[in-house]
């Protein structure tokens, strides 16, 4: 260290830090008790005391309530978010399928309404059956509205293969959307339906060959017997509308089968039609039945003839059908074929009865119970 005479040397310098320390004061033990008392003291004299908790809860009670009068204002007259919605199992959403006719199911039956009954109650459109056909082809059984009317053919017609029987074979029979007789060859017309009518098509109302007459025929596409049409015209079999029943558009009720021999009069069969259907383990007087008729086997190929050569028919001379309308698994409406052979009431053996249900590509026997 330099001072105004020059440099000190370091024992000047160790006795003047000694003299230093001794001189200062020594700190109190309690001064920093003593600060922090003088430091209370004073916040006193401020006036400011400390608040009651009561007076802190009512002062948060209104700052919430504040709160929530703010958000509920801003959010008066704001349109709700947009949200996805994710199908999922057991949800209720509404599935349309592309290009299928924007058809509501109908309705469910109420207690003692029988599921054709329902069919008949709501009926499509023959806009709407096309439209189907068209972009969702399947087997449902559906009820068309229309005007029903046979064209007159002036051109000759070749030869009838028997064997097909969801192929329309020179016929004119149509549905039509409105009462107005179609002009072929002259521009647009009204939407139509080319009806296949089967040998079994239960007839409440006949189809004239003059004025169109209103009606509500009964029926399906992709019929399991297209299978039976040559290759070529396999698509156009799927697409034919085979009828099962033409009903009174007025009425709308379609009357029980009762008519045995309307199929094949020749068929001489020895149960009753009630017998016949009791044995296939169905309710004679169940509302869905659409046909139920006795049949030679030599004419059951006209009627289906991937199963006439089938072993289990071996020997019987014949053969009783019923077809009926009945929901699927999917809840679908469908027409279902059931058969059985036909014998002796009195006997005493078991008889098999077998639906005609479509296996691979061609139509086959499912076996059902054995009744007596």
């Amino acid at each position: 260290m330099t001072g105004p005479s020059g440099d000190w040397p370091d024992e000047r310098l160790s006795a003047a830090f000694a003299a230093r320390a001794a001189a200062a004061p020594i700190a109190r033990p309690d001064l920093a008790h003593a600060v922090i008392e003088r430091l209370g003291h004073g916040s006193r004299k401020t006036g400011i005391r400390p608040w009651p908790m009561g007076v802190l809860a009512a002062a948060a009670v209104v700052v919430v309530l504040g709160i929530g009068l703010l958000a509920a204002t801003t959010l008066v007259g704001r349109p709700p978010a947009a949200s996805s919605v994710n199908p999922s199992v057991g949800s209720s959403v509404a599935i349309e399928y592309s290009g299928a006719p924007s058809m509501s199911p109908a309705p469910s039956a109420e207690v003692g309404t029988s599921l054709l009954d329902v069919l008949l109650a709501h009926p499509i459109t023959v806009g709407e059956a096309n439209e189907r056909r068209d972009t969702s082809l399947d087997d449902t059984e559906l009820a068309v509205s229309g005007f029903g009317w046979v064209a007159r053919n002036d051109v000759p017609c070749p030869m009838v293969r028997v064997a097909v029987p969801a192929l329309i074979q020179c016929s004119t029979t149509m549905l039509l959307e409105s009462s107005r007789t179609p002009i072929f060859n002259d521009g647009p017309a009204a939407p139509s339906l080319d009806l296949a009518v089967q040998p079994e098509t239960l007839g409440d109302v006949s189809i004239p060959t003059t004025d169109p007459l209103p009606m509500i025929v009964l029926g399906h596409f992709d019929d399991h017997r297209a299978n039976s049409c040559p290759p070529q015209q396999l698509e156009m079999c799927r697409k034919e509308f085979v009828v099962d029943a033409t009903v009174d558009a007025s009425d709308r009720r379609l009357d029980r089968p009762t008519d045995v021999n309307r199929v094949d009069p020749q068929a001489r069969p020895r149960l009753t039609i009630d017998q016949a259907i009791g044995t296939m383990g169905l309710h004679a007087t169940d509302p869905g039945i659409v046909a139920a008729f006795a049949v030679r086997t030599a004419v059951l190929s006209e009627l289906e003839p991937a199963i006439a050569h089938a072993p289990e028919l071996r020997g019987a001379r014949i053969i009783w059908m019923v077809r009926w309308v009945e929901r699927e698994k999917s809840a679908r409406p469908v027409i279902r074929t059931r058969i059985v052979a036909d014998r002796d009431p009195s006997s005493l053996g078991l008889n098999w009865w077998y639906d005609v249900t479509p296996v691979g590509l061609a139509p086959g026997l499912v076996p059902g119970e054995p009744s007596r």
